[in-house]
């Protein structure tokens, strides 16, 4: 066996022994090559499986990881009732973000200068995950979740060409909005711009950065906030 794989392996190895008069030696050194030659894509699929599995378990568990501290972080912050952008009666949120992060520049170089992200394809993973990101039942199961298409009925029911006399009506406290943290590369650092909107001239948010600190989000800074 051992000769055979060596042949295999170094076309111009021949045994001790072997001649080319032995047909029946090389005839058997041929089929150990054919085996051999099995034996190495067998070992070569079963390693490709072994990765694509190892893969995809490390991708579910940051999916859930990324789901959880995302719910886990808009949760804290909600519920913050000596924070100032906080008011504990709005139960109204926006189903999809109505800040945009940053208000200048670009988002990745945001995210990467503020979060000090290195793996740029960590950092490219966040950034579509924030574009996509929605409120949804499983963040928040007992709140009224407005959807793009409630906020054109909102609209077209008010006098006014605004969705305010209507929106009133269903959120008087007016609603929430918020981006989708960025996380970095640990899931211990995010960026989060939520802000309150109650009416035209109503309102306020912030940008801040946030840290997980002993299973807590504490604030490490405000970038930015605005009032109208």
């Amino acid at each position: 066996m051992q000769s055979g794989v060596l042949t295999c392996i170094f076309p111009f190895y021949v045994p001790f022994g072997t001649t080319n008069k032995n047909p029946n030696a090389r005839l058997h050194i041929a089929l150990r090559c054919t085996q051999f030659d099995k034996m190495k894509k067998g070992i070569t699929i079963l390693l490709l499986l072994i990765f694509c599995c190892c893969k995809n378990e490390v991708k579910s568990s940051h999916n859930f990881n990324e789901k959880k501290l995302t719910s886990d972080l808009i949760l804290e912050i909600l519920s913050n009732e000596n924070d100032d952008y906080i008011d504990l009666n709005c139960k109204c949120i926006s189903e999809k973000s109505k800040l945009i992060l940053p208000r200048y520049g670009s988002l990745k170089g945001f995210a990467k200068k503020n979060l000090d992200i290195k793996d740029t394809l960590h950092l490219n993973d966040q950034i579509e995950l924030f574009t996509q990101f929605k409120i949804s039942n499983k963040i928040l199961s007992d709140w009224n979740i407005i959807t793009e298409k409630e906020f054109d009925l909102y609209k077209i029911s008010s006098s006014d060409n605004s969705i305010w006399e209507s929106l009133l009506i269903d959120c008087p406290n007016g609603y929430y909005a918020f981006s989708k943290p960025i996380f970095n590369e640990n899931y211990d650092k995010a960026i989060v711009g939520f802000g309150s909107i109650c009416g035209r001239l109503c309102g306020g948010g912030v940008t801040r950065v946030y840290l997980l600190v002993d299973g807590k989000w504490k604030v490490e800074r405000e970038i930015s906030s605005w009032v109208s």
